[in-house]
């Protein structure tokens, strides 16, 4: 065979192949119901301005496991697949079903969550006064829809805590790794296939993406460099 002939047989070959790969429509699929209200086993989403307000952009599943922060309240909630609340990790301010399982924790306000396949919880929690906290919510519950706003909003750094599964911490997470300086802002918390934590927060009005192992600190990449 001539190299010309190889060539085209290759490209001949390698155009079939795309062609005969099939493409597989991906359908949206309910996983829970949930359901809304202002007790402790209901998810509590008031309606603010024709908008749901206290819901999560997105929720970590583990198994049969739902993990929903609850920013008003300073809790996570965990619901099983039925729809029925497991546990609560925090201190709830209202009566508490001898059914439910509470892991006290005091958090002054939380933000991100993420859960490791062996039941490690991240927890994003800030270091404000219960005034601030409260007043920074009161502000974002009281906007319109489609109201844009250019002033900065004061942001309080923040730790991660490391709750294992009996609810004990293991570690408390800063920038620098396990009992370092605090996070001046954190946009989102990952957990890797490899149970690394990933956490894309903000230093020096530089966008960064760190990653842990164990609360320790093993590397950190710039946005600029993605």
């Amino acid at each position: 065979m001539s190299y010309k002939s190889f060539i085209l047989a290759f490209f001949f070959t390698l155009f079939y192949q795309c062609g005969s790969l099939k493409m597989e429509e991906l359908k949206a699929e309910r996983i829970v119901t949930l359901p809304l209200g202002d007790s402790l086993q209901f998810i509590d989403a008031p309606l603010v301005n024709k908008s749901y307000a206290n819901l999560p952009l997105q929720i970590p599943v583990l198994i049969n496991r739902l993990y929903i922060p609850d920013y008003k309240n300073s809790l996570v909630k965990v619901f099983n697949r039925s729809g029925a609340l497991q546990y609560v990790i925090g201190t709830p301010d209202r009566g508490v079903d001898k059914k439910v399982k509470v892991l006290y924790h005091k958090f002054s306000s939380i933000g991100s969550i993420a859960i490791t396949n062996d039941e490690n919880l991240y927890v994003q929690t800030l270091l404000s006064s219960k005034e601030v906290k409260q007043q920074v919510k009161q502000e974002l519950f009281r906007k319109k829809s489609g109201e844009f706003q250019i002033s900065q909003i004061d942001i309080a750094p923040s730790y991660i805590l490391q709750i294992n599964k009996k609810g004990d911490i293991e570690s408390i997470i800063g920038f620098e790794g396990a009992n370092t300086r605090p996070f001046r802002y954190i946009e989102n918390l990952y957990v890797s296939q490899q149970q690394r934590l990933f956490v894309y927060h903000r230093y020096a009005a530089r966008m960064l993406l760190s990653y842990y192992e164990k609360g320790v600190l093993k590397g950190t990449i710039n946005e600029a460099e993605l």
